[in-house]
C-alpha cells in the first residue's frame, strides 16, 4: 500500500530555516548587511512595489467590498442567515 504524504512539511521548513541561519552565523555572514546591499535592493524594489500597489490594493478592496455588502444587507433588514448565505461560496 502506497502512502502519499499530503502535508506541507512545516517542521521540515522550520528545521531548514534553523540550519540555514546556523550556517550563516557560523560563516559570519551578516544577513542584515546583505539585505541592505545594492544587488538585493534592486531585486526587492519591484517586489515591494508589486506588494504595495497590487496585492495590498486587491486584498483591501476585497475586504472593504465584503464589509460594504454586509453593511448594506444589515441596513435592508437582512438577518444573519441572509448575510451568511450571500457571502458563502456555493459548491
Amino acid at each position: 500500500m502506497n502512502y502519499i504524504n499530503k502535508q506541507g512539511g512545516l517542521i521540515k521548513m522550520v528545521v531548514l530555516f534553523i540550519v540555514l541561519v546556523s550556517i550563516f552565523l557560523y560563516m559570519d555572514i551578516d544577513l542584515v548587511q546583505q539585505y541592505h546591499s545594492e544587488p538585493i535592493q534592486t531585486i526587492i524594489a519591484p517586489l515591494k512595489s508589486l506588494w504595495n500597489n497590487v496585492i495590498i490594493d486587491f486584498l483591501y478592496e476585497g475586504v472593504k467590498g465584503y464589509f460594504t455588502d454586509v453593511e448594506q444587507e444589515i441596513e435592508r433588514g437582512g438577518g444573519i442567515e441572509q448575510i451568511v448565505a450571500s457571502s458563502t461560496a456555493s459548491i
